[in-house]
C-alpha cells in the first residue's frame, strides 16, 4: 500500500517533536560553542560505533541516542561544530 502524504507528514511531525524533546532533555545547547538553535543540533557519539554494533542495536535512533546520552556516550553539537569533529562524514 503506498504511503500517503498525510501519513508521511504525521510521521515527520512526530519524529521532529520527539527529537526536539530529546534535545531539550540534553540541555538544548551545543557542548562546544553554546549555540542554542534546536534545528541545527546534531547528536555526536563519543566512542566508535561499528557497523556491527549498529546492526545489533534494533531500537529506534532517538531511543538509542537517549540511552547513550544517559550513559555519557553522546553529546549535543551544532552542525558547524559537528562538521569539525574527527570522523564526521
Amino acid at each position: 500500500m503506498p504511503e500517503t502524504s498525510y501519513t508521511r507528514m504525521a510521521y515527520t511531525a512526530r519524529y521532529t517533536r520527539k527529537r526536539l524533546d530529546l534535545i531539550a532533555r540534553m540541555g538544548g545547547r551545543c557542548q562546544t560553542c553554546g549555540a542554542d538553535d534546536p534545528m541545527t543540533m546534531e547528536f555526536h557519539h563519543l566512542g566508535p560505533r561499528t557497523w556491527r554494533a549498529r546492526r545489533l542495536d534494533r531500537c529506534s535512533r532517538l531511543r538509542r541516542y537517549r540511552r547513550d546520552f544517559q550513559n555519557g556516550a553522546v553529546v549535543l553539537l551544532c552542525a558547524v561544530c559537528h562538521n569539525g569533529t574527527k570522523g564526521y562524514k
